[in-house]
């Protein structure tokens, strides 16, 4: 909670209207940015350091590698710029169809991810962090599970990206982008609330959806669905257990069930008594232990 720097000038005076600013995960180097300008910054990790990134259009967001040696910034015309940090001098411009939702890295920092989408119609892509070459994607149906809700991250060992939408998820191989799985969740229209996560093995996958008011289960090894968690009342999440030995699902109605992922069966059911029924709002966590 001290001052430890004084950043000033007329490069730093553009930034003031509407700027936003993102540290490295080691707190050493900040990027700046704003929608009224198309350069942005990189500071740190002294006062005197502050070097210029240009871009072609304005910043719309950033991204740090987990090393914290690459960067990802986006413009609001579809392009994501790929930075070596330690030397502040670009690696790549990649140019998009879509505009840019997110970038997402394995742990060890080796691919990233670019989530893209306008409206209805979404995409994913996957790149390799050294040169920000694509690693093409193997997809015989790109139309399927395609929602105007949807998200992405890789599994514990950066070997497999999962793409989830409220129809379900779809797995690929990050060093080869052969597809592993497609998980079909429902082929109806999912509800506004939906969601995927894997395990903590990663060996088993869950699908889930507000609409159908179901969780599936999944067996990554063979793809199969290995059973279904049912509700009566609108299911507004689900959430693995940290040890992935139970999973815990909650309803608008405030109602809580915690399974045994080993079959399926409810092992507590928790439901509040609650003025006036339905909730407006509700969510439900594990604690970390």
């Amino acid at each position: 909670d001290r001052e430890i720097a004084v950043l000033e000038g007329p490069v730093i005076s553009s930034l003031s209207e509407g700027a936003s600013a993102r540290w490295n995960n080691s707190g050493t180097k900040l990027f700046l940015f704003t929608p009224e300008i198309e350069d942005a910054i990189i500071w740190g990790p002294n006062e005197e350091n502050i070097t210029m990134l240009p871009h072609d259009r304005s910043v719309r967001g950033v991204s740090w590698s987990p090393n914290d040696l690459t960067l990802a910034s986006w413009t609001w015309d579809g392009v994501v710029y790929l930075w070596d940090s330690e030397n502040e001098t670009l690696i790549s411009r990649i140019e998009r169809e879509l505009d840019i939702k997110d970038v997402i890295w394995t742990d060890d920092a080796v691919n990233f991810a670019i989530i893209e989408g306008n409206g209805t119609r979404q995409a994913i892509s996957l790149f390799h962090s050294s040169n920000g070459e694509m690693i093409p994607l193997n997809d015989p149906d790109p139309g399927s599970i395609i929602s105007s809700s949807s998200y992405a991250f890789f599994n514990n060992d950066g070997t497999s990206l999962i793409y989830c939408t409220g129809y379900g998820a779809k797995m690929w191989n990050t060093r080869t982008g052969d597809l592993l799985g497609l998980f079909q969740h429902t082929e109806e229209y999912p509800g506004l609330d939906s969601g995927c996560a894997l395990n903590a093995n990663d060996s088993q996958l869950i699908t889930w959806d507000s609409e159908s008011n179901d969780v599936n289960v999944w067996d990554i090894d063979n793809g199969e669905k290995a059973y279904t968690l049912s509700h009566s009342e609108g299911l507004l999440g689900a959430f693995w257990k940290p040890d992935s030995t139970q999973i815990l699902t909650w309803t608008e109605y405030g109602t809580s069930y915690i399974w045994d992922s080993r079959n399926g069966e409810v092992v507590i059911e928790l439901k509040p008594e609650i003025a006036g029924g339905q909730l407006d709002h509700f969510n439900a966590t594990w604690s970390s232990e």
